[in-house]
C-alpha cells in the first residue's frame, strides 16, 4: 500500500489526509478509485503518477479477488463439513442481495 499512498500524495490527492490505513485494503482501494480522477501529474516527476496508480489499483483488485475466492471456498467447505446442503451454499454464492444483506 505504501507505493499507492505515496503516489496519491505526489499526485495531490485532495483527500490524502483521509487515506485509509494500509491494513484496510478494501478501504484503500475505494479511496484510490474515488479520487483517481482528481490526481494530477506533477511537472517535475519522472513517474507517470496517474498511470502507476491505475496499475497498482488493478493489481490490488486482482489480489483481493484471489483472496475472496479462497475465503469463499473455505466458508463453503466449513458449511459442508457441518451439513449445509450444497444447494444452500450455491444460493449464497449466486444471490447477491442475500449475500450482502447481512453486511449492510
Amino acid at each position: 500500500m505504501k507505493p499507492l499512498r505515496e503516489l496519491h500524495e505526489l499526485g495531490g490527492d485532495p483527500a490524502y489526509e483521509r487515506f485509509p490505513a494500509s491494513e484496510e485494503l478494501f478501504r484503500v482501494l475505494e479511496h484510490a478509485q474515488t479520487w483517481a480522477g482528481k490526481l494530477k501529474q506533477p511537472e517535475d516527476s519522472l513517474v507517470n503518477v496517474v498511470g502507476e496508480v491505475a496499475v497498482l489499483r488493478a493489481t490490488l483488485w486482482q489480489f483481493l479477488r484471489e483472496q475472496a475466492d479462497a475465503g469463499q471456498l473455505e466458508a463453503i467447505e466449513d458449511g459442508r463439513a457441518v451439513g449445509v446442503p450444497w444447494g444452500h451454499s450455491a444460493e449464497a454464492r449466486t444471490n447477491k442481495r442475500r449475500s450482502y444483506g447481512p453486511l449492510r
